[in-house]
């Protein structure tokens, strides 16, 4: 079984930096051992207006495999918490802890302040 794919339809094409976010969070992702990492969405399907979807700087990763019916399992929120925590930029939301959806973890590139995708170092 692959660990990493990308569910047919998506649009992948990104930004250069949701780009590069998006393999850095896939090895962590891998090393947490949170299972296969799927992207489903990208540069496609139906988001908020403004979306960062729409400018190639957000993705969605399917988490269903950690959601219970009702809530995400701790393990993801704690992989969504180190995300937010980097200071890299990565805007991250857990789907769909407080609206009914489809379970995903969107992250979107949008830096603030003096966050940089380039401070990171391994």
């Amino acid at each position: 079984m692959a660990i990493l794919r990308v569910k047919k339809g998506a649009n992948l094409v990104l930004s250069v930096e949701m780009s590069i976010a998006l393999g850095w969070v896939a090895r962590r992702w891998v090393e947490a051992g949170l299972g296969e990492f799927v992207v489903t969405s990208g540069n496609d399907g139906a988001h908020k207006e403004n979306s960062l979807h729409y400018s190639g700087n957000a993705c969605d990763i399917r988490t269903r495999h950690l959601f219970d019916g009702t809530k995400h399992n701790d393990d993801l929120l704690e992989f969504a918490k180190m995300l937010q925590q980097q200071k890299i930029g990565l805007r991250v939301v857990v789907h769909p802890d407080f609206v009914p959806g489809a379970p995903h973890l969107h992250i979107g590139f949008q830096p603030r302040g003096g966050e940089s995708l380039w401070e990171f170092t391994d």
